[in-house]
Formats: structure tokens, C-alpha cells, sequence
């Protein structure tokens, strides 16, 4: 009898500078409540997972509160993979869900047009 895999966690956003299709990378830095992932080939494209309720960034993958232990598992130089939507860190059986997730670009900046008489 086969042990069944843990789910993968659903992130709840995924900004607009998350690549939309497979790649790889390596953890930067692990902190309380967030990590930060370096994309192979783009080293100045620095996305960050992270546990928050209400907040969303461009650069970022966003858990629901509650997933700080997921984010303390991981180690700075731990390869990452991303392929058909599912993010998995070296030596981690669970992974990140990112397909389903809100994709998020932050508002644009509203102008306020000149009157000119």
C-alpha cells in the first residue's frame, strides 16, 4: 500500500513578474516569514514567497497566514523548481501551488489630467 503525498499548498496570488512558465532557480534568503528565490539565467529577478492576509506584490508568491513553518523548512542555496505549476524546493515533498492562484499586478498609477484654458 502506497503512502499518500501530502496536497500541495495553494498559493493565494502570484504577481505579474512570476514567469508564467516553467523554471528553475535557488533560495537567496529565508527570513520569519518569507523567503526570497533567485530565477536561473535572470539574476536580477529576485521573487519572494511569503505569508500574508491581505498584501500582494509583482515579485511575489503569497501563502495564507498560517504557512510560516512551510517557509522556515527551506535553506539559502536549496535549488527550486517550477514545472506545470507546481514549485517544489529540493528535498521538500510538498510543494507550492501556483496555478489557480489570483494573478496580481499592482494598480496603475492614476494621472490626473491638466486643464489647459
Amino acid at each position: 500500500m502506497q503512502k499518500a503525498l501530502p496536497e500541495n499548498i495553494q498559493a493565494v496570488s502570484v504577481g505579474v513578474m512570476v514567469p508564467q512558465n516553467d523554471f528553475r532557480g535557488i533560495v537567496h534568503s529565508v527570513f520569519e516569514t518569507a523567503l526570497n528565490l533567485r530565477v536561473d539565467g535572470q539574476p536580477e529577478v529576485l521573487l519572494t514567497v511569503f505569508t500574508s492576509n491581505n498584501t500582494d506584490l509583482p515579485q511575489g508568491i503569497r501563502l495564507e497566514t498560517g504557512n510560516e513553518g512551510y517557509i522556515k523548512e527551506m535553506r539559502a542555496s536549496q535549488r527550486v523548481e517550477c514545472l506545470d505549476g507546481v514549485l517544489r524546493f529540493a528535498g521538500v515533498v510538498t510543494g507550492l501551488q501556483l496555478s489557480g492562484a489570483r494573478r496580481y499586478a499592482s494598480p496603475a498609477k492614476r494621472s490626473t489630467p491638466s486643464r489647459h484654458s
